[in-house]
C-alpha cells in the first residue's frame, strides 16, 4: 500500500510541476476572464439501473469459478446511483470526489454444486449472495482546453474499494464471507463538446490495467484492472442546472493468490472478474 501511496503522490508532484506557475498562462488555449471566486463548485447526483453482463469468481485453488449471472441471479437490473462533487480551481484545476454504491443481493437455486473457500453447497440447494463493491473516488484533473466548443481535462484518481462479499445457506448451516479494503490508483481523462449555450456531450473515463505489485500496492503479485468509462449528452436547463442521459461501463477485477488467509479452508487463490452496463439520468447544480 505504501508503494502505491508513494507511486500516485509522485504522479502529482510531476503533473503540478507540469502546469503552469501562475493561474493567467495557458497551455492550448487562453483562460476565460475569472470572476472574483478562486473555486467553483459542482454537485452531481445519477440514478438509474445497472445490468451485470459478465460476471464469474473464484475462491480457493480447488474453487468453483462460479458465474453470478447465470447461477446467481445476477440475470436483473439493478438500482444504481452516483454521487459527485467537482471542486475547480483557478478554472482548470479540479478535484472531484465521487461515492459510488455498489451491491447485488439475490437468492438462487444452484444448478450444480459449489464450492467455496472448502465450504461445499450442492446442487439443487437456495443460497443467498451479497456482492458488495462500493467504492470512494478522489482525483485531480488539469484541463488542457477550456472554455471553447472542446474541453479536455487529464488527471490521476486514487480508489478506495470496500469490497464485501458472501455465501449463505438459507438454512444457516453455511455461511462464507469475503471481506477487502485498500487503494487502487488510474488514470483519467474527460472530454466535453459544448454546442451554444444548450446542448453538450462527452465523455469520460477512469482507468488502469496492472500486473506489477509496485503499481497495485499489494505484497503480492497479481492481476487486476479497472475501467469506468461512460457517454454522456444533456441540456443546459439554466446557467446553473443541467439535465443530462448516461450510458456507462464499469468493470474490472483481480486474479492472484494472497499471503493472507481467513480461514482453515482459504488457500488464498482469488480470481474475480466484473463486467457491467448502467444507464441513469443525472442533474448538475452548480
Amino acid at each position: 500500500m505504501k508503494q502505491s501511496l508513494f507511486t500516485l503522490a509522485l504522479f502529482f508532484i510531476v503533473t503540478a510541476f507540469a502546469t503552469p506557475a501562475r493561474a493567467g498562462e495557458y497551455l492550448l488555449n487562453q483562460d476565460p476572464d475569472h470572476d472574483a471566486k478562486i473555486a467553483h463548485v459542482r454537485l452531481t447526483a445519477e440514478l438509474g439501473f445497472v445490468a451485470p453482463l459478465y460476471h464469474k469468481v473464484k475462491f480457493g485453488a480447488d474453487g468453483t469459478y462460479f458465474d453470478y449471472v447465470e447461477d446467481g441471479g445476477q440475470g436483473l437490473l439493478f438500482p444504481f446511483a452516483r454521487l459527485t462533487t467537482d471542486v475547480s480551481l483557478w478554472e482548470r484545476h479540479h478535484l472531484v470526489f465521487l461515492y459510488q454504491p455498489l451491491e447485488f443481493n439475490t437468492v438462487s437455486t444452484l444448478p450444480a454444486p459449489l464450492r467455496v473457500s472448502g465450504v461445499d453447497f450442492a446442487a439443487g440447494e437456495a443460497v443467498r449472495f451479497k456482492y458488495g463493491f462500493s467504492f470512494w473516488r478522489a482525483s485531480y484533473v488539469y484541463d488542457l482546453m477550456r472554455d471553447s466548443p472542446w474541453e479536455l481535462g487529464v488527471g490521476a484518481s486514487l480508489q478506495i474499494r470496500n469490497a464485501s462479499i458472501t455465501f449463505e445457506s438459507l438454512d444457516g448451516t453455511r455461511f462464507v464471507e469475503k471481506e477487502d479494503n485498500g487503494p487502487v490508483p488510474a488514470l483519467k481523462v474527460r472530454l466535453r463538446r459544448n454546442h451554444g449555450d444548450s446542448f453538450f456531450w462527452g465523455l469520460e473515463a477512469d482507468g488502469l490495467y496492472t500486473s506489477n505489485k509496485f503499481i497495485n500496492g499489494a505484497d503480492y503479485k497479481f492481476t487486476g484492472a479497472i475501467l469506468d468509462a461512460s457517454v454522456y449528452a444533456g441540456f443546459r436547463l439554466t446557467t446553473a442546472v443541467s439535465l443530462f442521459l448516461n450510458v456507462r461501463y464499469l468493470g474490472g477485477g483481480a486474479d492472484g493468490t494472497s499471503q493472507e488467509r481467513e480461514g482453515t479452508g482459504d488457500d488464498g487463490v482469488t480470481r474475480n472478474w466484473l463486467n457491467t452496463a448502467a444507464v441513469t439520468l443525472g442533474v448538475t447544480v452548480e
